[in-house]
């Protein structure tokens, strides 16, 4: 068992979709810790953050379409001797409506590019894999949090992709040796994240001074900072887990009503809760989905840091 990341030193690490919210904050904690580390994503306006790190002397970044640098990502990887190499495949489609709306490029973008990152790790001798997944293939009535045993049921074309590429990576760990961790994730938050989440739209709703409007206040959910992914993401790194494939929730293990976290960002933004505005009201049947972090816990020692008021207060802090 983990309990503490120490110096990545030893490290080679190739970070697909590095620009991208998980993406540029993985690359900033793994160049923290010492590791040396390849990013590839395409260059535009969410390229900002990785800016921050080009003059980073274990860092380089390729701009452009992954499948078009496998060669160029390759060679800058083992232009490098450290020992331990690793592939995050954090590349992907992950907006629903844009799945919905061009099924070829979700499965391009999750399933065939996810096959694209295996065949790098087997042909570049990468020997660790990790892959970030979502608990929405569980489905959303529960009323326990679930587990890694719990069945996966694909309600939309999103999800459906992300279990296509988890029975692929299980498939290539079985066939080829490489160890592949999946992360299925709760609902991630923190400063950058997408304003068309649920929390990024209440942050966004504060700031600007908007009416605090929520479609529906009842769902519950398993809301984690980006910081304690991004501190499971290293401790998945670095474990001493053998087996070859291996799912874990990295979540918090704790649920959360929509009402209840539109309290909690008002109260951090100090501004009164009757503001919250429901424009309709649920059904009888309540969307409930919370994530048992056991396992992780379990086999690293991973613990959460940022409880949801803290999370929030340094979201609506770093608000641009």
């Amino acid at each position: 068992m983990t309990s503490k990341i120490g110096s990545l030193h030893h490290y080679k690490i190739l970070v697909t979709g590095a620009s991208g919210f998980l993406g540029s904050r993985l690359v900033k904690v793994l160049l923290e810790k010492g590791a040396f580390v390849v990013g590839v994503d395409y260059c535009n306006r969410f390229t900002q953050p990785i800016t921050d790190f080009t003059n980073h002397e274990s860092f380089r970044f390729i701009c452009g379409n992954f499948l078009e640098k496998l060669d160029e990502a390759g060679s800058l990887l083992l232009s490098t001797k450290r020992k331990k190499s690793a592939l995050f495949h954090m590349a992907g489609l992950a907006n629903v409506k844009e799945c919905e709306k061009n099924p070829s490029q979700a499965f391009g973008s999750n399933v065939w590019l996810t096959y694209h990152a295996l065949e790098f790790c087997r042909n570049n001798d990468v020997n660790k894999f990790i892959f970030p997944s979502t608990g929405l293939v569980y489905g959303d009535h529960h009323h326990r949090p679930v587990t890694e045993n719990d069945p996966t049921i694909p309600k939309n074309l999103y999800i459906a992709t992300k279990v296509c590429a988890e029975a692929l990576i299980q498939g290539y760990a079985r066939s080829f040796g490489i160890s592949c961790k999946i992360a299925r994730l709760g609902n991630v938050y923190g400063p950058g994240g997408n304003l068309d989440t649920l929390v990024g739209t209440l942050v966004k709703q504060v700031k600007t001074g908007e009416k605090i409007m929520i479609h529906d206040l009842t769902p519950v959910r398993d809301f984690i900072y980006i910081e304690d992914v991004i501190e499971g993401f290293l401790h998945l790194l670095i474990s001493k887990d053998d087996t070859d494939f291996t799912i874990v929730n990295l979540s918090t293990g704790t649920g959360t009503s929509v009402k209840k976290l539109a309290e909690i960002v008002c109260q951090v933004a100090g501004i009164p809760s009757d503001k919250i505005q429901s424009q309709n009201i649920s059904n009888n049947s309540i969307s409930s989905l919370v994530l048992s972090n056991a396992l992780l816990i379990k086999m690293t020692g991973w613990k959460q840091k940022y409880d949801l008021a803290k999370g929030l207060s340094l979201t609506l802090k770093k608000f641009n």
